[in-house]
């Protein structure tokens, strides 16, 4: 995530059509994000290529789940987008029908082990726990991106700003729960009113950053 300068462009909500336009957008921003080159090895060109469909599968599961995609859109094109988890929402797709659209995605995913630092998986996870104090019910951002020829020109204020707009329409929500695991992020988000409520060590110099953003008017 990067500093903003103004930026034409409007966000909505992701329409059916524009979901795996998003996911793509995702994919090919978090393959710089602290977590995945924590966790994968992404000297070679194909797990890249893996790693950017199993992200996009990962974007278009949980959207089908119920979570909200808010895209950036600018020119007629995607260049950002944020999915957020608030609680409650109704499914997009039956329960079953995503279980079982998933098992050839899963297979495939299992190639990606190759790549893996897996002596550095389990104390990651494990850091990436929330914590379990946060105020409830809260909405939760899984993911913010913008497209990397678009980062720096004010499309993540955009996003986040539609975010907190969006998580306000919640009459019971107490407020937004993030982490990350890139100290500049945090310090962005802090300017977005995001307090740090926990650090976690997911091994040896990396650190988790828990954050809580408190719906206005609200007590966190």
């Amino acid at each position: 995530m990067k500093t903003d300068r103004e930026a034409p462009a409007t966000v909505r909500e992701a329409t059916l059509g524009e979901v795996a336009r998003a996911a793509r957008v995702a994919a090919e921003a978090f393959q710089g994000e602290a977590f995945t080159n924590w966790l994968f090895n992404l000297s070679g060109e194909r797990v890249r290529v893996h790693l950017a469909r199993t992200f996009a599968r990962t974007v278009a599961g949980k959207w089908k789940a119920g979570d909200s995609l808010l895209v950036a859109v600018a020119g007629g094109e995607i260049v950002g987008a944020a999915l957020v988890g608030v609680p409650g929402q109704p499914a997009r797709s039956p329960r079953w029908r995503r279980v079982l659209g998933g098992i050839p995605h899963l297979v495939r995913a299992v190639s990606l082990a190759r790549w893996i630092r897996w002596r550095r998986v389990l104390s990651t996870l494990k850091a990436m726990q929330p914590p379990k104090d946060l105020p409830k019910p809260h909405a939760t951002l899984v993911g913010l991106a913008v497209a990397p020829a678009h980062q720096g020109t004010g499309i993540a204020r955009l996003l986040l700003d539609s975010v907190h707009a969006r998580v306000e329409t919640e009459a019971d929500l107490a407020g937004t729960y993030l982490f990350t695991g890139d100290a500049r992020s945090r310090d962005i988000y802090a300017r977005f009113g995001y307090r740090p409520v926990r650090e976690s060590t997911g091994g040896a110099g990396f650190t988790v950053y828990h954050m809580f953003r408190a719906c206005e008017g609200r007590a966190a």
